[in-house]
């Protein structure tokens, strides 16, 4: 079978939008190729030598896999339409597509390249499913398969996230995980030792998606998912709640924290664009909430907030 590889390099900020028109669309597979993040890997001495080169001037690239059958047409043309949709509405940025033709046993082997076991922060170690990997005693495994490419733990805002759950998640708490796409940080905050969490996502493919990875980690006892928008209508209580979003949603999801959030309790909010750092915290201190902490990896923020008392 063949397969129609759609490339689209677009800067930074429009790509959370290219990469969910294509999940929206169907796309048998993700890739997103960020040439800052590749840089901070190998300088950082991971291993990226299989991956191939990309180059900053073209900003990131964003790969979506599409069959070769008769509704491939009217999916092009509406790709076309809905990229330029994107850039209408972030007119100071750039994009191009690019489209070529794959055989299946190419892309089905070679999307594989990109996701590779890796360790983040201390403890936490993200491995594909089709890897074999023998953890220390003191490693936390989290096993994805990423075939839907929802949130595979490249992502500097999900990193941050990871990585903040480490030290957040003690044992014992409950946590909702906003927005839990593949389930990454549900699955992770589940193993590091939280009693009860909660995943929620507007998409219901991605609740699909997050339960298979869910039940690939054998914890589907204390993970339960659920579609929803936000923290609407949600009656729960969270220890610590996580949700690695867009700005936008952050602000509405600045005023939805309260009562869900227990006193004391801590919020990791993610996929905050430096440039729009101030006005999210404006909005959480609107709401009563102070930044205990903020954390910045590329162009990406990440902040821990808490009810002021």
């Amino acid at each position: 079978m063949q397969w129609s590889e759609i490339s689209v390099s677009i800067d930074r900020e429009g790509v959370e939008a290219v990469a969910n028109m294509f999940h929206e669309l169907g796309a048998g597979g993700v890739v997103i190729e960020d040439p800052e993040l590749i840089d901070s890997y190998r300088a950082g001495g991971w291993e990226y030598e299989d991956l191939p080169p990309v180059g900053p001037e073209r900003g990131v690239m964003v790969r979506a896999y599409l069959p070769v059958d008769s509704r491939l047409p009217a999916r092009l043309q509406e790709i076309r339409a809905r990229v330029d949709q994107i850039l209408a509405a972030l007119p100071h940025i750039e994009g191009k597509i690019e489209f070529r033709r794959v055989e299946e046993e190419d892309w089905a082997g070679a999307w594989k390249r990109y996701y590779q076991t890796t360790k983040l922060g201390k403890r936490l170690v993200i491995k594909p499913v089709w890897e074999e990997y023998s953890p220390s005693p003191e490693e936390v495994v989290v096993e994805i398969d990423p075939g839907m490419a929802f949130g595979t733990g490249t992502h500097p805002s999900t990193v941050m996230c990871l990585q903040l759950l480490e030290e957040y998640v003690g044992g014992g708490e409950r946590v909702i995980d906003v927005g839990t796409g593949s389930g990454i940080l549900a699955i992770a905050a589940a193993r590091l030792g939280a009693a009860a969490v909660i995943g929620i996502d507007c998409d219901p493919i991605a609740v699909k998606s997050a339960r298979s990875n869910v039940e690939l980690n054998g914890i589907a006892d204390r993970v339960s998912l659920r579609q929803g928008d936000l923290l609407a209508g949600v009656q729960d209580t969270a220890h610590l709640i996580v949700a690695n979003l867009t700005a936008d949603l952050i602000k509405v999801l600045a005023g939805q924290l309260d009562p869900i959030l227990l006193p004391g309790g801590q919020a990791i909010l993610a996929g905050i664009i430096t440039a729009r750092q101030a006005e999210v915290q404006d909005s959480l201190r609107e709401a009563g909430y102070v930044t205990c902490e903020a954390r910045t990896q590329d162009d990406w923020v990440t902040l821990v907030v808490q009810k002021e008392r």
